[in-house]
């Protein structure tokens, strides 16, 4: 499985869209306030989004981190 660094962001943006509400990858990462995603991480592809989010939000400084459901 690519590292999260690594995922194309054409892939992340389906992922969200497949798994979340949100309508790309950045709008996820881009929300007001506390809010942090639940994602699902009984597959591998809510993983890597989970994973993903961790790591970019991680990288802009910002505490949130995803929700993940088992």
């Amino acid at each position: 499985m690519p590292k999260p660094a690594t995922l194309d962001r054409d892939v992340l943006d389906c992922i969200t869209r497949d798994l979340h509400a949100a309508r790309s990858f950045d709008a996820l990462l881009d929300t007001e306030g506390s809010y942090r995603p639940t994602i699902d991480v009984r597959n591998s592809a809510g993983l890597m989004l989970a994973n993903a989010y961790d790591a970019a939000q991680e990288a802009r400084g910002d505490q949130r981190r995803a929700f993940r459901r088992t």
